[in-house]
């Protein structure tokens, strides 16, 4: 039997989603731009220049896309507010800057403030994502210091 009788479907999804990947490939570029922006800032901002092979960008990519579902206006609302029905008014942090978060230790004489570059923000708990020199944490409450981002 002919192809057409055997997939009847085929020639449908080939002509409805011809053109289906547009809107999400304008999402990931808004993202990568973004993204890139990010990390340009930081790199003036360190005076040198990560790899791009760095796991750095990953989470560029991730804060890149956090903000533009809290502050990226489409018909005049983000997808923060359409969710949630109000506006994001959480703590904010630029991306990888140097701050204090309060973090869980091993042990009981380490301090619980570190100082930590932000990564990030969570969804759900609206927590900080910090790099504190040996891992990856969270912490809910972050301050910010004023201080030369290389040393």
């Amino acid at each position: 039997p002919p192809r057409s009788t055997l997939f009847p479907y085929t020639t449908l999804f080939r002509s409805a989603y011809s053109h289906g990947n547009s809107l999400r490939e304008n999402t990931v570029q808004r993202g990568r731009s973004l993204a890139g922006s990010l990390m340009y800032r930081l790199q003036e901002q360190l005076s040198m220049e990560p790899s791009t092979n760095n796991s750095i960008w990953s989470w560029a990519m991730r804060h890149a896309s956090w903000l533009l579902n809290r502050f990226a206006v489409t018909h005049g609302c983000t997808p923060f507010e359409l969710v949630y029905s109000k506006p994001y008014k959480g703590k904010l942090a630029e991306f990888g800057e140097p701050m204090f978060a309060y973090v869980h230790t091993s042990h009981k004489g380490n301090p619980k403030w570190q100082r930590v570059l932000m990564l990030g923000k969570t969804e759900a708990q609206d927590t900080f994502v910090v790099y504190t020199g040996s891992g990856v944490m969270l912490s809910r409450s972050a301050r910010r210091i004023q201080t030369d981002w290389k040393s």
